[in-house]
């Protein structure tokens, strides 16, 4: 078996970014960028080790360049929250 102790919490998330929040049951990860940050928070609060940004159903993201963007701009986003 595996020790329960060393097993670690990683967690994707299939961003959406929007430039309006989104109102009421959105999925995680999906609305404004204030949204996304609260929900980064969120995830470290339950004890995430690793969080992955998926951004390939972001509408901005169309080429290598906007991933590449994107990317970074997330970076940062979790670095703040």
């Amino acid at each position: 078996g595996r020790d329960p102790a060393r097993l670690q919490l990683v967690v994707r998330a299939n961003v959406q970014i929007r430039d309006q929040a989104l109102d009421g049951g959105r999925p995680l990860f999906a609305g404004s960028f204030d949204q996304i940050r609260a929900d980064v928070a969120a995830a470290r609060a339950l004890g995430a080790d690793e969080l992955l940004f998926d951004v390939n159903y972001t509408p901005q993201v169309r080429a290598v360049g906007d991933l590449l963007e994107w990317a970074e701009r997330l970076r940062e986003l979790a670095r703040q929250a």
